[in-house]
């Protein structure tokens, strides 16, 4: 396999990021759940969707599969992974939330109703413990803790 160069091998990596950040989901739903859910960049992602395997897309950008196993590694370390979740999450939010909506209002469902009010900051949720013997024990740690 050729030797690819830093700035396109960073880019692959790039690429794998968000393939890998891809629901399986959406993978599975294709080009019509990438259109569906409002993906800005459709060329990429349709693609992506056609890359079902990580031998695939070892293929397809020719890159060693040990190249991305190391990849797994990183993306593990430090938490790439989740900001490109993080990414495309908030880009759906609005469909979630509109998804969401509809739901509640049709199904009359609680906890979809808690949420929106969560996320609209209409409601925020508290705890209390209730029970007397825990209280106390809280209390003596508290003490214990300001001792230190």
């Amino acid at each position: 396999m050729a030797i690819v160069e830093q700035p396109i091998r960073n880019k692959i990596f790039e690429i794998y990021t968000i393939w890998k950040s891809l629901p399986p989901l959406v993978r599975r739903g294709g080009v019509k759940a990438i259109d569906r859910l409002g993906f800005e960049d459709e060329d990429l992602t349709h693609k992506l969707l056609l890359i079902q395997t990580q031998k695939d897309f070892a293929k397809e950008f020719k890159v060693a599969e040990n190249t991305l196993t190391s990849w797994n590694e990183k993306l593990e370390a430090d938490d790439s992974l989740y900001e490109a979740r993080r990414k495309w999450v908030k880009k759906l939010m609005s469909n979630i939330l509109a998804a969401v909506t509809k739901a509640a209002l049709e199904e009359g469902d609680v906890s979809r109703v808690k949420f929106l009010a969560q996320y609209a900051g209409e409601y925020v949720e508290k705890s209390e413990i209730i029970n007397p013997e825990i209280t106390k024990q809280t209390e003596l740690l508290r003490q214990i803790a300001e001792k230190k």
